[in-house]
């Protein structure tokens, strides 16, 4: 009875080393396979956002430590296209016990230009087996693009006078398909009736691409004339875009009347109010609608105005009183902050009127101004068509 049990015993070890052994010898065999394949461990550009036709440099730094590299194989994919070969190199003299630097160089093609590429380093051992990196560029296209999307002009009724200032909306690098450089400026030029072109202005834009405003100035000794402006876009790599504007003829501005006197007095019933349309008073009971200018309060040396029909006032100089015309005293209330009530403090206040919420306007003037304890009067010149 014990030799059996001796003898059971003994073919249990026997099973169990053999089973260890198994283990073991397949733990090793997992340990070849991982330790036998290289590793990129460094892959440097000279330039991650490339022009097209320029040549890069690729410093890779690679190691295995149980197996020698035999080969480095380089590929190139546009946008995830299929991949070219760029070069596969052999490797000899490999010493395990150190890395090594290989230096690739890559031309970048024309229909890689504005897109992504992928660049795959694939290291190659001895045993056959393989480990790739992969990086990415951007080949930048140089050339920016620029159109003309519209001209906006603050003169309601789109007619351009020397002096005004005009809005051109351009579209640059509007395509995001296309991976453009970064912009640095865009500069203005204009020329008038075909003669020389003269240097204007220059905004800068960073970034790829930008819908932009360009206010330009419509120049002097310009009025009867063909204005034309034209637009240069440069790159940060100086490659460089223009478009030319439509011709603008510039034209003479529309004159207003001669001064018309005017008085609103706070308790006066047949000058309560001015209407500034017809140049002339409205009574306590006339229409609301008429009211473009009536008092509603006066203390110490101020006089306030208020309009009630959508009338709205800008303040403005004595010197555009003076030299008032339709053109000017748009642009002085579309360049304001319009409001419905004013204060009057002195003689020379001016005010542009915009009036009724029409696209009638009036200039006026204050001539001279009374306040006592129980009344007021102000006196004015006012101008219009």
């Amino acid at each position: 009875m014990n030799l059996y049990k001796n003898y059971r015993l003994s073919f249990m070890v026997l099973v169990l080393l053999a089973c260890l052994s198994a283990c073991l010898d397949e733990q090793e065999e997992e340990f070849d396979v991982v330790g036998g394949v290289g590793t990129i461990s460094v892959f440097n550009i000279s330039d991650a956002s490339p022009s097209q036709g320029e040549t890069i440099t690729m410093d890779l730094t690679f190691f295995s430590e149980r197996e020698p590299v035999s080969a480095l194989v380089l590929r190139a994919s546009i946008d995830g296209e299929a991949p070219v070969l760029i070069e596969n190199r052999e490797i000899s003299n490999f010493n395990t016990a150190d890395s090594q630097v290989e230096t690739f160089t890559y031309q970048v093609p024309a229909e890689a230009n504005g897109r992504r590429v992928q660049l795959e380093a694939e290291i190659i051992t001895a045993n056959e087996l393989s480990n790739t990196r992969t990086e990415e560029i951007q080949v930048l296209e140089d050339e920016p693009v620029v159109r003309i999307i519209s001209l906006e002009n603050d003169l309601p009724f789109g007619d351009i006078i020397e002096g005004e200032q005009v809005t051109y909306e351009l579209g640059i690098n509007e395509n995001t398909a296309v991976l453009y450089r970064d912009l640095a400026e865009v500069r203005s030029y204009y020329s008038i009736d075909g003669g020389a072109e003269v240097a204007a202005d220059t905004i800068f834009l960073p970034g790829r691409r930008d819908t932009t405003e360009f206010a330009v100035t419509i120049p002097p000794n310009s009025e009867g004339e063909d204005v034309v402006f034209r637009f240069e876009v440069e790159s940060t790599k100086a490659g460089i875009a223009e478009v030319t504007a439509t011709a603008e003829t510039v034209v003479s501005p529309t004159p207003l009347n001669t001064n018309v006197a005017g008085t609103i007095s706070a308790n006066e019933t047949d000058t309560i109010a001015y209407d500034m349309v017809n140049f002339t008073n409205v009574p306590t009971a006339g229409p609301a609608p008429a009211k473009d200018l009536r008092i509603t309060a006066f203390e110490g040396n101020i006089i306030s105005l208020e309009a009630n029909n959508g009338t709205g006032f800008v303040e403005s100089s004595s010197s555009l009183f003076n030299e008032a015309n339709l053109n000017t005293i748009i642009l002085a209330y579309e360049n304001g902050e319009p409001t419905s009530q004013i204060e009057i403090t002195q003689v020379g206040d001016v005010f542009v009127a915009k009036l009724r919420d029409s696209e009638e306007y009036t200039i006026f003037e204050v001539t001279d101004l009374t306040i006592t304890e129980t009344s007021a009067e102000v006196l004015f010149e006012v101008k219009g068509l």
